[in-house]
């Protein structure tokens, strides 16, 4: 429902960090973990890590177009990414390009 969807945001937004997993999210919002991701598949389609990293890109590119002086480093790193490698690879696969061709648009 639209609650638990704007509490999933909430809830996001204050665990913008490395290493979050669903159970932190569903202990949050006080509803099994089963039933949260349930809702995450059937609202968005795909599964709670996917959510959590369409997250992260949208947070980054926001942080890109706030900050463009940012390094590549601190952008992933403000989003949540433990490795470079890691956001490159997840930047690309939901943006469909680079980090540096979605900067230089």
């Amino acid at each position: 429902d639209s609650s638990t969807s704007r509490g999933l945001g909430d809830v996001y937004k204050r665990q913008l960090q490395q290493g979050v997993v669903l159970g932190d999210y569903a202990e949050a919002l006080h509803i099994p973990e089963r039933k949260l991701s349930v809702f995450i598949n059937s609202t968005y389609g795909v599964s709670f890590k996917r959510w959590v990293n369409n997250k992260r890109v949208e947070y980054a590119t926001e942080q890109m177009a706030k900050h463009p002086d940012y390094t590549m480093e601190r952008i992933a790193e403000l989003s949540g990414f433990a490795h470079k490698s890691h956001f490159c690879k997840i930047f690309r696969e939901i943006t469909g390009g680079s980090f540096t061709e979605y900067k230089n648009r």
